[in-house]
C-alpha cells in the first residue's frame, strides 16, 4: 500500500478532495495520510455544507459517510447532487458496514487500506 502510494505522488500532489462525514475526528488518520500525499482536503459535516463546497470549488474526488442524522441512506441520497458538479467528482462511500455500491459511485469501502486503493484508482481515472 505504502509503496503504491509513493509511485502515485504524481497523482495526489495537488488533488482536491472533498470529505463528508459529520464526525470527521473519525477518519483523522486516513486525513493525515492523504495530506502527507499532497492532497488537498475540505471538510464538510452537513450535506448543505457539502451543497456549498461543490458550488465553489472542484473536486477530483469526493469521500462520503452513508449515514447522517439518523438517516441510514443519507449518502446514497445526496450522491445525485454530487455527481450533478461540473465536472463531476469520482466518489466513494467509506462506511462502517459493507452494503451495497449505490449506483454512480467508484466504490464502498469499510476499510483504509481499500480506501486509499479506490482514491488511487478515482484520481487515475480523472487525472488520466
Amino acid at each position: 500500500m505504502a509503496r503504491r502510494a509513493e509511485r502515485s505522488l504524481s497523482l495526489t500532489t495537488g488533488a482536491r478532495l472533498l470529505w463528508i462525514d459529520e464526525h470527521p475526528g473519525n477518519n483523522v488518520n486516513e486525513i493525515q495520510l492523504f495530506r502527507r500525499l499532497g492532497i488537498h482536503i475540505d471538510l464538510a459535516t452537513t450535506d448543505d455544507d457539502a451543497a456549498k463546497r461543490l458550488a465553489g470549488a472542484v473536486y477530483d474526488v469526493v469521500v462520503s459517510n452513508m449515514t447522517r442524522a439518523d438517516d441510514e441512506e443519507a449518502g446514497a441520497k445526496f450522491l445525485p447532487q454530487i455527481l450533478s458538479a461540473t465536472p463531476p467528482p469520482h466518489v466513494i462511500f467509506y462506511v462502517g458496514r459493507d452494503r451495497a455500491v449505490p449506483v454512480g459511485a467508484l466504490g464502498l469501502t469499510t476499510r483504509p487500506d481499500e480506501l486509499l486503493n479506490l482514491l488511487l484508482d478515482a484520481l487515475e481515472r480523472a487525472k488520466g
